[in-house]
């Protein structure tokens, strides 16, 4: 498992995010090939690492490690690093931050050996910004593209695609209101009323959005710029992204500050047009 912590927050052990590997059987020297991306991460975070024995009821932990990334700035350097292992520091949670003590068993007769070594990547680009926005509701947008048959464009997280997605209660609150709106107000101001409905944490990277429901949650949806046509536009000193393509939902992101909407535009119209020169 790779865990993500604050360090603003170190005495409460915040974990901000978790991945988890896959299991290798009939080797005690595994290697995973496995990279991961870990959006919103600075010099106040510390990655930890710790390993498991996959069991038939219960997991035991081998070993932990972990990494500060303030440390010569591997944050904004990067770097390839050999860890030793050593016996449990970080409590490690599930997604949701909640720790499963019933789900791993810690038999301290057992003494942490080995290394893990990995290897940072920092991501610093015009084409890539990650933060929170209003934009399109995620568990809409899933509900209606299982439906279709062609989907090109938008990729669903296995996760999703075996978790049943859960009826959003603000949909018949949406509805309402767009339905009870007042006659007087434009088409516009009813598409920024369902616009801002959602906060949501996006992530832009190698020309794909990624979509979570909130910072630290598992990725729910991931859309290929490339794919889609872009508009962008300003009304009322709202800026507001549109991503189009036949056959599929509209999605919409709007920046929550002035300051942000300059590094989306920025982020977005760069991402767009390098993934097109692309293709």
């Amino acid at each position: 498992a790779i865990t993500v912590y604050d360090d603003n927050d170190i005495q409460s052990m915040l974990q901000t995010w978790r991945f988890d590997t896959f299991s290798i059987q009939g080797t005690t020297n595994p290697s995973f090939h496995t990279t991961f991306m870990i959006p919103g991460v600075s010099g106040d975070n510390t990655i930890v690492l710790t390993v498991y024995h996959r069991g038939t009821i219960k997991d035991y932990m081998l070993g932990q490690t972990y990494i500060r990334l303030n440390i010569n700035e591997i944050w904004r350097k990067g770097g390839h690093f050999k860890l030793n292992l050593n016996q449990e520091e970080y409590i490690v949670k599930d997604n949701n931050t909640i720790d499963r003590k019933s789900d791993r068993l810690i038999d301290y007769r057992i003494k942490p050996q080995g290394s893990i070594e990995l290897s940072i990547e920092p991501i610093i680009s015009m084409r890539s910004h990650c933060g929170y926005v209003f934009g399109s509701a995620i568990e809409t947008i899933l509900r209606t593209i299982k439906k279709l048959p062609k989907t090109n464009g938008i990729i669903i997280p296995i996760n999703q695609l075996i978790t049943n997605t859960a009826i959003d209660k603000d949909d018949n609150n949406q509805s309402n209101q767009l339905t009870n709106s007042n006659p007087d107000v434009s088409a516009k101001s009813i598409i920024l009323q369902r616009i801002i409905q959602k906060r949501i944490w996006i992530t832009l990277i190698s020309n794909k959005i990624y979509f979570y429901n909130r910072y630290g949650d598992v990725c729910k949806l991931i859309v290929q710029l490339n794919q889609f046509d872009l508009h962008i536009e300003l009304y009322e000193n709202v800026f507001i992204c549109t991503l189009y393509k036949q056959g599929l939902p509209e999605i919409t992101i709007t920046p929550c500050n002035e300051k942000d909407a300059f590094l989306w535009k920025i982020a977005l119209l760069s991402s767009y047009r390098y993934s097109k020169l692309s293709t």
